[in-house]
């Protein structure tokens, strides 16, 4: 992925189109389910067997978003509206967050604190000053670079049984441009990257290994 901003809990939070529907699986399917429910509705809705274009069309998108981690959650947090607005230009922030074997198979929340760049709110990303007989001078706040860096702390959940490199995103939270598109998605996301720790090594568990261990047995 990581704390979270709320999204309206209603069902037209997917309309006009429910990719779930489409692909006629379960909102908590599986990447397996997800698979299988696009090859039994592309066979069932491809052009070449007389179905619809459109329909087979819809079909792929639908999938195309759910099959990617990072656009389901996005997808599941804020719509098909979300996922237009991630697309439009813009860098992503990554952030590679440590957990510990125990955190990936128990869960954990943590705390992460970063700085991002927010719109300076004097000059309201002008960069210039708001005096009318000094509006050719920089802004006394941002010094006319249009935003100030701002702390920001969240709190990022790592649900039990995720897996190591697994991503968490976070829409809205890094850095804002006085350019961005305006609106519920203002802003480019954040994301962090669990990085897994590993096994504690035996006879020294104060250094972590991979995530799994060799055994040599002897057979009598």
């Amino acid at each position: 992925m990581f704390w979270r901003r709320a999204a309206k809990k209603s069902e037209d939070i997917y309309s006009p189109r429910n990719y779930y529907e489409i692909l006629e699986v379960p909102k908590n399917a599986s990447q397996d389910d997800l698979k299988k429910g696009y090859r039994k509705a592309a066979m069932k809705h491809h052009p070449d067997k007389g179905g619809d274009p459109e329909k087979f069309k819809e079909l792929a998108h639908a999938y195309e978003v759910l099959s990617d981690p990072e656009k389901r959650g996005i997808y599941d947090q804020y719509g098909e509206d979300g996922v237009k607005q991630r697309q439009r230009k813009g860098e992503d922030v990554i952030y590679h967050l440590k957990v510990s074997l125990e955190e990936l198979y128990n869960g954990a929340s943590k705390k992460v604190s970063f700085t991002h760049n927010r719109i300076c709110s004097k000059c309201k990303g002008t960069g210039k000053s708001t005096k009318r007989k000094q509006d050719h001078r920089s802004c006394h706040k941002c010094k006319g670079d249009k935003v100030v860096g701002k702390e920001k702390t969240l709190l990022v959940h790592v649900e039990k049984g995720m897996r190591n490199r697994q991503r968490i995103t976070f829409i809205g939270e890094a850095n804002e441009a006085p350019d961005t598109i305006a609106g519920d998605f203002t802003g480019d996301p954040v994301t962090f990257v669990l990085d897994g720790l590993g096994m504690p090594m035996y006879q020294r568990p104060s250094v972590k290994g991979k995530l799994y261990v060799h055994f040599t047995v002897e057979l009598a």
